[in-house]
């Protein structure tokens, strides 16, 4: 089941959750997500985020720690990435440095993510 932070709807704090969360509003804090964390297109996030999947179509300002991000077409997230995959969309803005982590060969109970040579992209053109 999904949880939402409905539009015209702001939180302060810590957001933890197993299930996937979708952002209409305006949070200032922590997300501790098992899942995905979704920032619809007049949603804004400012703080950190931990989430296995993170889809920002608005505007997201802080720290994602995530699998994979995906940014999509007119979204705009500005601060530092530390992910497995990154996807753009045309027209995406991205102001920070992005992260590469790798998952290493432990089994699967034990893997763990290293991050491994920072891309800056502040001097990137989209």
């Amino acid at each position: 089941m999904t949880s939402f932070i409905a539009s015209h709807t702001s939180f302060q704090g810590i957001i933890h959750t197993h299930e996937p969360l979708k952002i209409q509003g305006v949070v200032e804090g922590k997300i501790l997500s098992d899942s995905s964390v979704w920032i619809e297109s007049k949603g804004v996030i400012k703080g950190e985020i931990y989430a296995k999947e993170v889809i920002v179509e608005g505007k997201c300002e802080g720290e994602i720690i995530c699998e994979h991000l995906i940014l999509k077409a007119y979204s705009h997230f500005k601060g530092d990435v530390k992910s497995t995959q990154l996807s753009m969309e045309a027209k995406a803005l991205f102001e920070g440095k992005r992260t590469l982590l790798v998952l290493d060969d432990t089994p699967a109970s034990k893997k763990q993510r290293k991050p491994i040579e920072p891309f800056d992209t502040e001097n990137v053109l989209l």
